[in-house]
């Protein structure tokens, strides 16, 4: 019976943790960013799952994305609005920052696991450019998937900050 109640509690427990990953694109050598630079955040379009719509999710990961990049830059802006990548690098480069960053949401799925069973989800392909040159420095998906006894807590954005983080971190870590 106690290896049984042990066995619950491991199941429990590994049901409850969140995943996170970051995968690089191998074909853009990552360059570092300057702390020294701007950067522009184009507000990527909001996330859809089927036809659900979830509206504002959008302004969440830049917001987000901002958050990161301000531990490490003093000038972090965010578009007014949703942009095209042409229209944001037209903008970037309009405004003088020295980055682009052009994140497009992938995936948004926010489910009732806790009745369902089925996890919470989100990823972000995010792409840094070099305004000036109009060069790619980096991409990378982020990614989120939400334990499967959450309790009603998590949802697709309580996904993203950790992944969005280390990401930001090693653009600027040596």
């Amino acid at each position: 019976m106690r290896h049984l109640l042990i066995a619950a509690c491991l199941v429990l427990a590994v049901g409850c943790a969140d995943s996170h990953h970051l995968i690089q694109d191998n074909k853009y050598a990552q360059e570092k960013v300057s702390p020294d630079g701007t950067a522009y955040i184009a507000r990527p379009a909001d996330g859809y799952y089927g036809k659900i719509h979830y509206e504002g999710s959008g302004a969440m990961v830049a917001q987000m994305l901002q958050a990161a990049l301000l531990d490490y830059m003093m000038q972090v802006d965010i578009s007014a609005g949703w942009e095209k990548y042409p229209a944001a690098l037209k903008a970037a480069r309009r405004d003088g920052y020295t980055y682009l960053f052009f994140p497009t949401i992938t995936h948004w799925e926010d489910r009732a696991t806790e009745w369902s069973g089925i996890p919470d989800k989100a990823a972000v392909r995010l792409v840094v450019i070099d305004t000036a040159s109009g060069r790619t420095l980096s991409v990378a998906t982020v990614e989120g998937t939400s334990g499967l006894t959450t309790f009603g807590g998590d949802h697709p954005q309580d996904l993203l900050p950790e992944p969005l983080k280390e990401y930001v971190d090693q653009l600027f870590q040596n």
